[in-house]
């Protein structure tokens, strides 16, 4: 879908220009499940979250 679509185009062009950068593509494919995340990232990121007291998994 584009923003063209939307009723408010015109209003959102007129505020940002007809051109809007295109977001870059990551280099690596995105992860879609727990079993595609390296457990060593995911360490690493359960011990940021318990670092700022954020609430973690189940164990």
């Amino acid at each position: 879908m584009t923003r063209r679509r939307f009723d408010n185009f015109a209003e959102y062009e007129a505020l940002y220009g007809a051109e809007v950068p295109a977001i870059p593509e990551l280099e690596l494919p995105r992860v879609k499940s727990a079993r595609q995340l390296p457990a060593a990232v995911r360490a690493r990121l359960d011990a940021r979250a318990a670092a700022i007291g954020a609430v973690t998994r189940a164990a």
